[in-house]
């Protein structure tokens, strides 16, 4: 139930930031769209971290390895923070690379893509490390640490930002 929970809460946020964009001119509608596509995409490598560090965290712990749960599970979260803290570097010092033409049918603004994506490297390192630590916790039993915490950022810190 807890981990159900979080994804509920993730889910509504996003559902109502995007009900908020639709109020958008179409410039930066198509803005923020570049945005969510590139952010999207470095997150489902991070995604990737989750799972892997959760599913053998998770197993280590059921054999009752505990030392090597809590390495699998801190070697997953430094690998996740590595590549996004990259991707936020990449995407703070050239967030132009990715030109509206990249996205068929996108006729936005690059400045305004430019002022969205830097804003995106911000929380880069944040985002990944907060899925890849969510599958460690899990990959040892512990979802309501994560539900908790998607809880108060999302609806206290990320809703209210958005």
């Amino acid at each position: 139930m807890p981990a159900a929970l979080q994804i509920l809460f993730e889910g509504v946020v996003f559902g109502l930031v995007s009900v908020f964009a639709a109020h958008l001119d179409e410039v930066s509608l198509a803005a923020h769209s570049i945005a969510i596509n590139v952010v999207s995409t470095t997150y489902m490598v991070a995604a990737g971290h989750q799972l892997g560090g959760g599913g053998a965290g998770g197993q280590a712990c059921w054999r009752r390895r505990r030392a090597r749960a809590a390495t699998r599970g801190w070697t997953a979260i430094l690998l996740g923070a590595l590549f996004m803290g990259g991707a936020g570097v990449l995407l703070g010092a050239a967030p132009r690379w990715n030109r509206p033409h990249l996205h068929p049918g996108c006729r936005g603004d690059r400045r305004r893509a430019a002022v969205l994506l830097r804003i995106a490297a911000l929380f880069q390192l944040f985002d990944g490390l907060q899925v890849v630590a969510t599958g460690a916790l899990r990959g040892l039993g512990d979802t309501r640490t994560p539900m908790l915490a998607h809880l108060c950022g999302y609806w206290g810190v990320c809703l209210p930002v958005a």
